[in-house]
């Protein structure tokens, strides 16, 4: 009986021993909101909620005429219909950043839609182009209310 258990035992730990345990804590890639896969084209996500919502199908920079310009195709991933801002700065063929980029445009992607947006660079100079993209922000105007005290209460109606 004891060379049963021992053989038992043996049998057991030599299992247990070539079985393969994953318990190693495999550490998630950190999501990097800078895509630099183009030469001349660079796209900057706001936060991971923006990298997470709208993907970047396809983008090219044409040079044919005297000013560039960029063409973007974007992908709306979850299923709502989301509004987006872009925004394209354009660089020289050295990086230096030029004085004429664009304002915050404002674009509505729909429930797993795309769209595609175009900019034109302002300037000859414009070589490279770096894309922002960021949730839709709100604009707030702050009105005052009255002061009651300095309102005229010798009014006639």
């Amino acid at each position: 009986m004891k060379i049963k258990f021992i053989a038992f035992l043996f049998v057991t730990f030599v299992l247990s021993a070539c079985a393969q345990t994953n318990n190693a804590v495999t550490a998630l890639e950190p999501i990097v909101l800078e895509d630099r896969s183009h030469p001349l084209i660079t796209i900057i996500y706001g936060s991971e909620v923006e990298y997470n919502a709208v993907k970047v199908m396809d983008r090219q920079l044409d040079a044919t005429g005297n000013l560039p310009r960029v063409i973007v195709r974007l992908k709306n991933v979850i299923p709502n219909k989301v509004p987006f801002e872009y925004q394209c700065s354009w660089e020289d063929e050295f990086g230096a950043p030029l004085i004429t980029s664009s304002a915050w445009q404002r674009i509505t992607l729909p429930q797993n839609g795309e769209k595609v947006i175009v900019d034109m660079g302002k300037s000859i100079k414009a070589k490279k182009v770096t894309v922002h993209f960021r949730f839709a922000q709100d604009v707030q105007i702050w009105v005052p209310t009255p002061d009651p005290s300095t309102m005229n209460t010798n009014q006639t109606m």
